[in-house]
Formats: C-alpha cells, structure tokens, sequence
C-alpha cells in the first residue's frame, strides 16, 4: 500500500511538471484554425465574411493562409515564401478558378504597411485555444481599430500577421477589425503541431492564372480579413 501511494504521487509530481513545460513550449511549426464569432455590419463585405472559417499554416519555409467564404463558396489560398515574397494566391468561386502569382519586386511595389498605434494591456488575458493570450489594441491612420488577443506562445517564421501589422509582438488567436461600420472577429478554435505539408503544394489543375494587374481589375485588393 505504502509502495502504491509513493508511485502514486511521484507520478503526480512529475506530471505537474512535464505537463505545463508541454503546455508552455513554443510552437515555430503548425496550423492555427480560426472561425468567424461575430459579424456586424451591411455591404458585401459583410456577408462575405459570415460563416467564414480560416487555417493559418506555418513552417519553416512556407507559410499558408487557406480561407471558406460564403458558407464554403469561395475557396482561397494564399501561399508564401519565408525567404521573400514571392507568393501564390488561388481563388475557387465567383469568376471560376482563378489563380495569380506575385515575385518580389511586385509585391514591394504594391505592398502599403500603414504605421499603427499599438498599446498592450497585460491584465486582460484570455485562455485561447489553450494558449495564454494577452490584449492588444492597433489604430491605424485611417482610424480602423484592430483588437486582437495575442501570445508568446507561437512564433511564425516571418508571418503574414507581422508583414500586415508591423510592429505587433505576438500572435492573434483572437482578432477583431472595426473598420467603415464593419465588425468582424475571428477566434482561433485549435492549434496543431503536425499536418501534412503537402498543403504548400496545391494541385493549379484547372485555375486560370492572371496578372497582378488582371487580377486588381478583376478583385480589387485581396483583404481576407486579416
């Protein structure tokens, strides 16, 4: 009995420490899923965005943004290189499939970063997905307000979300745009660690592939909400 209850508790004291280590490691690799919450607002732009659902893929060398509007309607994909900014975008829905590739002097020229106002407020915390996540407020020059929960947690090889919010330190799990009578919150609902890598390579069986310049005549710029 005696035997029972000294193994009993060595395990409990081992676990109370291998478990938090597992929970608190730093994920440089994975897959982060995010669904729409909340949805105010009229216009297209809005009734694109509800029932959407989003995957954020990273690795070492690529990174991927794969995007379900309209219900699952519209499909899209958006595909990049850490090593530059050389990238992939690929539409399914509305005007067929549709497909355009950017190199990186392209990308430079109609890359525009606004500077951002960025406060933090480390008391307002939230569990997110199982992460410890903190509040970050960004204000861009026009006025748009971004909310997002963040964590230290999940470091992204030279992401989408530090290319577009310049200056943020951390990543969303939880982000809310306010933007021109529109509010849109995503919140991530699981994190993963292992996945087929095989999504940076897409089948473009079928895709039509424009110009950069096609596709802004076409689209407009691409703004998948984050």
């Amino acid at each position: 009995m005696k035997t029972t209850l000294v193994l009993f508790f060595s395990m409990t004291l081992v676990l109370s420490i291998v478990m938090p280590m597992q929970a608190q490691k730093t994920l440089v690799e994975g897959a982060v899923s995010y669904v729409v919450t909340e949805v105010s607002g009229d216009g297209m732009e809005a009734a694109m965005m509800r029932g959407s659902e989003q995957t954020f893929f990273f690795s070492d060398d690529y990174q991927k943004m794969d995007v379900q509007l309209l219900n699952g309607s519209v499909h899209v994909q958006v595909i990049s290189e850490n090593n530059g900014n050389n990238s992939l975008v690929m539409m399914d829905g509305l005007m067929g499939k549709v497909m355009v590739r950017s190199d990186e002097s392209s990308a430079k020229n109609n890359m525009v970063i606004p500077n951002y106002e960025i406060t933090y407020n480390k008391n307002d915390k939230r569990k997110i997905a199982g992460f410890d996540c903190h509040k970050a407020t960004l204000i861009a020059p026009d006025g748009s307000i971004f909310i997002f929960y963040v964590t230290d947690q999940i470091k992204p090889k030279n992401s989408f979300v530090q290319k577009m919010f310049k200056g943020l330190i951390g990543f969303p799990l939880e982000y809310t745009l306010n933007r021109e009578g529109l509010k849109l919150t995503y919140k991530a609902q699981n994190v993963i660690d292992e996945y087929d890598k095989g999504v940076f390579n897409p089948t473009t069986q079928g895709f039509k592939e424009v110009t950069p310049d096609q596709w802004q005549k076409m689209f407009g710029k691409l703004d998948l909400g984050m």
